[in-house]
C-alpha cells in the first residue's frame, strides 16, 4: 500500500535525467490488466523500476513488451505466484479488516515486515507507512490484496526478459528472501544482484543515498 511517497528521495535525483512518472496502481485488479493499460499510455522505450507488487507488473510488462523495456528495475519483489501460506494470512486479513478499522490495522499487522529491526521504533517511517496506507484507501487495499493472491508464476518466462535488469534487495527484507531473488538473477539472462546491508523491505527509505547510488550508476 504505497503512493508515489514512497520515492520521496528517488524522484528529485532521477528527474534530473529523466521524464519521471510514478503510476497509480491503486485501481487494477490483476497483473495483466494493468500491465495492458501501461503499455497502453506508452510508446517509447522506458526504463522501469518495479518495487514489490510493482515489480511482479514489471516482470509481466519486461516478459509481454521486451522492444517497451530498455532497462528493467526489480526491487524487494519475485517472480512466483503466492506461497500457501502467503495466501492464508491475505485471506484472513480479507475477513478482518473493513473501511473503518482498516489503516489502523494494516499499519500494526505490516509495519514489522517493512523495515530493519533498528529502524522499528522511527517515528517518521512509521508516519509515512500509515499516511500512505490512511490515503489510499479500503478499496485500494482490496483490489491489490487481490492482485496479489491472482498473481500467475512467471518464473518459466524469465528468460524471454531482453531488458537489462538489476535486482536489489534490503538484506534483511522479510519479504522477498534472498532465494527469491537470487532466482530472478539466475533465470534472467541480463541481471545483476545487489544486496543492501541494515536495510528491509522499504529499502529506498530507509537507506535512501545507497539506493539512488545503485539505481543511478546502472540506469545513467
Amino acid at each position: 500500500m504505497c503512493d508515489r511517497t514512497l520515492w520521496q528521495s528517488q524522484i528529485p535525483v532521477l528527474k534530473k535525467k529523466f521524464i519521471v512518472s510514478v503510476p497509480s496502481l491503486k485501481n487494477y485488479k490483476t497483473i495483466n490488466e494493468s500491465v495492458k493499460k501501461i503499455a497502453h499510455k506508452n510508446n517509447k522505450k522506458l526504463s522501469i523500476i518495479g518495487f514489490s507488487m510493482g515489480g511482479f507488473i514489471a516482470i509481466k510488462l519486461a516478459i509481454d513488451f521486451p522492444d517497451m523495456v530498455d532497462k528493467l528495475v526489480l526491487v524487494g519483489t519475485n517472480a512466483r505466484d503466492v506461497s500457501k501460506k502467503r495466501k492464508i494470512l491475505l485471506e484472513k486479513s480479507l475477513n478482518i479488516l473493513n473501511e473503518k478499522n482498516y489503516a489502523k490495522l494494516f499499519f500494526k499487522k505490516n509495519y514489522s515486515l517493512y523495515f530493519s529491526d533498528k529502524n522499528l521504533q522511527n517515528r517518521s517511517l512509521q508516519n509515512i507507512v500509515y499516511s500512505m496506507a490512511k490515503k489510499l484507501g479500503y478499496q485500494s487495499f482490496l483490489n491489490q490484496t487481490n492482485l496479489i493472491l491472482k498473481r500467475p508464476n512467471q518464473l518459466e518466462n524469465l528468460n524471454q526478459i531482453k531488458s537489462k535488469t538489476l535486482i536489489i534487495r534490503g538484506a534483511e527484507d522479510k519479504l522477498s528472501t534472498a532465494m527469491m531473488n537470487k532466482q530472478l538473477n539466475k533465470k534472467i539472462k541480463n541481471s545483476k544482484y545487489k544486496e543492501v546491508k541494515n536495510s528491509s523491505h522499504f529499502l529506498m527509505l530507509e537507506k535512501p543515498d545507497t539506493f539512488n547510488n545503485i539505481v543511478s550508476n546502472f540506469l545513467y
